[in-house]
């Protein structure tokens, strides 16, 4: 069961939970400054928070170079180290 199939059953299953998560929603969507005056920032993120949790985020376009196509590398900074200690003739 992934993370997110864990955290939806707490939401369905626990009332209080549940509750705690609308209140910290409702705050986020009515946050205000010291001063008294709407804290629209506080009040978009949640509203976008709420949104995105609700329907999910749109995909996001990865735009590149035609002529330099995306290149993803995994590297180990370990592998790298023995490595080089092989070459060296220092085997690890």
């Amino acid at each position: 069961m992934s993370a997110r199939e864990r955290l939806r059953r707490i939401a369905d299953e626990d009332a209080d939970m549940w509750e705690k998560l609308r209140a910290a929603y409702r705050d986020g969507l009515n946050a205000t400054n010291p001063d008294g005056s709407p804290d629209y920032r506080t009040r978009v993120a949640a509203a976008g928070a709420f949104l995105a949790e609700a329907y999910g985020r749109p995909a996001q376009a990865i735009i590149g170079d035609v002529d330099k196509p995306l290149q993803f590398i995994l590297q180990s900074a370990f592998g790298e180290t023995n490595q080089h200690a092989i070459e060296e003739g220092d085997e690890a």
